[in-house]
């Protein structure tokens, strides 16, 4: 089921609760971490991901330092981030950070499922 393996980054435990029982009604196997120190260190010890969905702001170490960290190694540069935050007014910040989704919480189920689906599999999620 490595095919259809989702990294899930995210502080509020029913927030991930949530996502993670969306993710895997659809098929998806989700592993999660609960702030960018975790997720590094899954993923370090062998944990390959399709793609991460990513909260920016956690205790510890934040999505964005996460991402900062995760675009230098050469190991783990190429997964694909789905960035999902409260934060609406860092859009730009966001764009620069190379992900290749934003969502505003609260998501989008909908929407959500077909840019996971589009990245995680390499096919083209129908609007």
């Amino acid at each position: 089921m490595t095919e259809r393996r989702i990294l899930l980054v995210e502080d509020d435990e029913d927030i991930a609760g949530a996502m993670a029982a969306i993710l895997e009604e659809e098929g998806y196997c989700v592993v999660h971490a609960s702030d960018g120190e975790e997720a590094l260190r899954v993923l370090r010890e062998g944990l390959s991901p399709r793609l991460i969905v990513l909260d920016l702001f956690m205790p510890g170490m934040s999505g964005i330092e996460f991402r900062r960290v995760q675009r230098t190694d050469p190991t783990i540069t190429d997964i694909p981030v789905i960035v999902v935050s409260g934060v609406s007014d860092m859009l730009k910040d966001i764009q620069a950070m190379g992900v290749a989704r934003c969502f505003r919480k609260p998501v989008d189920v909908p929407a959500l499922l077909g840019a996971v689906t589009e990245l995680s599999s390499g096919t083209k999620a129908v609007d």
